[in-house]
């Protein structure tokens, strides 16, 4: 089973953990969880990438930290209020 790409619209935190499921029924080690999360970005998501280093790029923690603090609930809600 393959999981879905992220385009950085969808909710972060469902895409998360439904990539984790995936990853899990896959018996995906962090590397290869970093590898597919990473080849399945997509759009605004992406770009978060070019903003990692090489190494940082295939850790699938740093990925993830990255990930979330661009697309998770926080940022969001900072995001709408400036909106608003």
């Amino acid at each position: 089973m393959q999981p879905p790409q992220f385009d950085g619209l969808t909710n972060w935190d469902d895409y998360l953990v439904q990539f984790e499921l995936i990853s899990e029924l896959n018996g995906w080690s962090p590397d290869t969880k970093a590898l597919y999360l990473a080849a399945g970005l997509k759009g605004q998501a992406r770009a978060i990438l070019s903003k990692l280093d090489a190494v940082r790029r295939r850790d699938f923690k740093e990925l993830v930290t990255a990930l979330g603090r661009r697309f998770g609930a926080a940022s969001q809600t900072q995001l709408y209020k400036a909106i608003l």
